[in-house]
């Protein structure tokens, strides 16, 4: 009955939307400054609008900012407010595209794109913080089930998902973890995204 009633609210607003301290590691942050609104062309298969969400309606804002800050390699302290429900204007949204063939992922043709929003990324000039990562492997598993890893040289994020078809929508919905080699893996969230961001599922 949650996981419906999640489903119900992210599905409503997918069809309404179609100095401080140094970094933990310095000059490493996964960290790329961007105006508000501004498409990264070719890292989704789905049209330039189509941001999936990373959310997690039952954990509280201090823990997920903790996750938010890990998973970009920054200090707490430069994480403003950040919300963890799916309708906000915080938060962390991504594109990506995943090509599987014969059941495993091409990495080549798989990518990700990331952007995080916080009341401080907000407050200059709308903007966000925004990093990509490429295919790195995976496998679909039958009945629309899949597991991908995509990374960068600092670590990984893994999503274990499942295509769906739910109030006529298809969608990709499941949970990703990340990795930063030196931390062990976290849980990050629960995403959801149009199932346009895979192929061959």
């Amino acid at each position: 009955m949650k996981l419906q009633l999640v489903l119900i609210t992210v599905i409503a607003l997918m069809t309404g939307a179609c100095g401080k301290q140094n970094s933990k590691n310095s000059g490493s942050t996964r960290i790329n400054r961007y105006q508000a609104n501004q498409i990264v062309s070719g890292t989704t298969s789905c049209q330039a609008s189509s941001w999936g969400r990373i959310y997690d309606e039952t954990t509280n804002e201090t823990i997920f900012r903790q996750r938010v800050a890990d998973f970009s390699l920054r200090n707490l302290d430069e994480i403003g407010n950040i919300s963890p429900l799916y309708n906000s204007n915080t938060g962390i949204e991504f594109q990506m595209t995943l090509t599987f063939q014969n059941g495993q992922l091409i990495p080549s043709t798989s990518q990700a794109s990331f952007k995080i929003s916080d009341s401080i990324t907000i407050q200059e000039n709308g903007g966000y913080i925004q990093f990509r990562m490429g295919g790195m492997g995976g496998q679909a598993q039958g009945g629309g089930q899949f597991s991908a890893q995509i990374g960068d040289t600092k670590g990984y994020v893994r999503l274990d998902g499942t295509k769906t078809v739910y109030q006529g929508q298809q969608i990709l919905f499941g949970q990703a973890y990340f990795n930063n080699y030196n931390q062990g893996e976290q849980l990050l969230g629960s995403f959801v995204i149009d199932s346009c961001a895979a192929v061959g599922i």
